[in-house]
């Protein structure tokens, strides 16, 4: 899957510094750049925001990611450029990601904590979290609401149990 979404993020058309600024400057249209900066701990504040909606700095993968956490969008969609070289890390370093059954292997093989800080989520998990990722905002809140009712009913049957 993950070869997959980078073969997809590769496909996309890279913007250039002037195109990643127009994209990012629509976003912040009616927008307080420094009660933004302030809210979602922007480094550089509301001057490096400055720089980058008009294009006098290149947008850097920590800022991007503060930009996607703040307007809840992927990473491609603030620059294709950095979600590309973020899914090529993500690529290289595969070999540390394992899967459900792999660390059942490791665990039953060694203790050893060396071993068990590998990273691991199910099958249902990657599709819980590609179908979250493709809902709208609203979606994603209505995702989150229903979720967490049924994590408290299923704790309220499990303490009556």
């Amino acid at each position: 899957m993950l070869l997959h979404v980078l073969y997809s993020i590769a496909a996309m058309k890279i913007w250039n510094q002037l195109e990643e600024a127009e994209r990012l400057n629509k976003r912040f249209y009616g927008i307080n750049r420094a009660a933004f900066a302030r809210e979602h701990k922007i480094k550089g504040g509301q001057a490096l925001i400055y720089q980058h909606i008009n294009g006098l700095r290149p947008i850097g993968l920590e800022a991007a990611i503060a930009y996607t956490k703040a307007f809840q969008v992927r990473l491609e969609e603030i620059s294709p450029r950095l979600a590309l070289v973020a899914m090529s890390a993500l690529q290289a370093d595969r070999h540390l990601i394992r899967t459900h059954d792999e660390c059942a292997e490791v665990r039953n093989a060694s203790e050893s904590s060396e071993k068990l800080h590998l990273l691991w989520i199910s099958d249902q998990e990657t599709e819980l979290i590609t179908n979250f990722r493709k809902a709208t905002n609203s979606g994603k809140l209505s995702i989150m609401s229903l979720s967490k009712d049924m994590l408290e009913k299923n704790n309220e049957t499990i303490s009556r149990s």
